[in-house]
């Protein structure tokens, strides 16, 4: 249901009552439907040692994403000419998203239908 602002309310306070009145009751209501939590067992040692790990994967991940990027800097760039038309910098690779296991399947079918036909 689309709000109205607060600009053209008669009684603005009344009208942040009510949302938060509807605010509570849609929490109220999501806690007795809430599906099972998987971590309720764990104490709360345990929940911020999950923490403390999760902080150290997050640090690895993310020196990791800067080392890539970093070593993005470093390969060609496309190239626009005075015209104005923009190459890539790489030739076109119709199969470039494939993973090497992928590309192998790819190849072994293509190559039994060649020795088919």
């Amino acid at each position: 249901m689309p709000r109205r602002g607060f600009t053209d309310a008669d009684d603005p306070a009344a009208v942040l009552a009510w949302r938060l009145r509807e605010r509570l009751k849609d929490a109220a209501e999501a806690q007795q439907t809430a599906r099972s939590r998987p971590l309720a067992a764990l104490t709360l040692d345990q929940l911020h040692t999950l923490t403390k790990f999760a902080a150290v994967h997050c640090a690895t991940a993310r020196e990791a994403l800067s080392a890539a990027d970093a070593a993005l800097i470093h390969l060609p760039a496309p190239v626009t000419t005075r015209a104005g038309y923009t190459h890539s910098a790489w030739a076109p690779r119709p199969m470039g998203d494939l993973s090497r296991r992928a590309l192998a399947a790819y190849l072994a079918t293509a190559r039994t239908q060649i020795r088919r036909a």
